[in-house]
């Protein structure tokens, strides 16, 4: 594999076959409970801290949990983001794509999800369903309205 392959392409690689494994891990863990609030990225968990989403680099990774309180800078977190590997997932009185939503839910490992006060909209600006909602999430075990 090359040195300067894509972060995603190589985990990609690195899990097809171990032949692609890199020396170095391709993405920068942040934590297992993280909070997108107006203006900051919250990471509490293994340790505190609290930056400008500009701080942090473009290769992140996190599982755990996901608190978005933020439609402004969702965008932003979404394109810094290569591994997201999410059980709770919160959402707070905003307003998501549904490729948004989409990309948070990719792993099916969601067990929970709080969807508070939150629209989910189309490409076309129409208001996406519960149940196509649902359909994303097959091991869901808690559904918050």
């Amino acid at each position: 594999m090359k040195a300067n392959a894509n972060p995603k392409s190589a985990l990609i690689l690195t899990r097809l076959q171990k032949y692609f494994i890199q020396e170095k891990c391709p993405f920068y863990y942040i934590g297992d409970f993280v909070i997108l609030d107006e203006n900051c990225l919250e990471v509490h968990e293994p340790k505190h801290q609290r930056n400008s989403l500009d701080h942090f680099p473009n290769n992140l990774g996190f599982k755990g949990q996901l608190e978005v309180n933020s439609e402004v800078l969702l965008p932003q977190l979404i394109s810094k983001i290569i591994i997201c590997d999410i059980t709770h997932l919160n959402f707070s009185a905003i307003r998501i794509s549904y490729n948004s939503f989409i990309f948070l839910t990719a792993s099916e490992r969601l067990q929970e999800l709080d969807l508070d006060e939150i629209t989910v909209t189309s490409k076309n600006g129409e208001i996406v369903p519960y149940e196509d909602l649902l359909d994303h999430v097959p091991f869901l075990r808690h559904l918050k309205l």
